[in-house]
C-alpha cells in the first residue's frame, strides 16, 4: 500500500461524499494538490479554489485535518 504524501508544510483536506470519504493533500506554500485518494486523483495540480468550487458543485462536504504530528493519526477537522 502507498504512502500518502504529508509532508511538513502539507495541508490534509477531507472530501466526504454519499458513497465515499477521500484525502487530498495541499502544498501549503503553493496551494496546489499535490497527493489525493485514489478516487479523486483526478485533482492532482488543481488549486484549492478548484477543489472547493468542484466539491460544492457535487454537493461534496470539504475539511481540513488537524494533527500534531504525522505519525498520528488525525483527530480533528474543520471546515474549509
Amino acid at each position: 500500500m502507498r504512502k500518502p504524501r504529508l509532508l511538513q508544510g502539507s495541508r490534509l483536506i477531507r472530501i466526504k461524499s454519499t458513497g465515499f470519504v477521500a484525502g487530498v493533500v495541499l502544498d501549503r506554500e503553493t496551494g496546489l494538490v499535490i497527493d489525493t485518494a485514489p478516487i479523486v486523483r483526478f485533482m492532482v495540480d488543481w488549486s484549492v479554489e478548484e477543489v472547493k468550487a468542484y466539491c460544492r458543485q457535487r454537493g461534496w462536504e470539504m475539511s481540513e485535518v488537524h494533527f500534531e504530528d504525522s505519525d498520528e493519526l488525525p483527530d480533528k477537522a474543520r471546515d474549509v
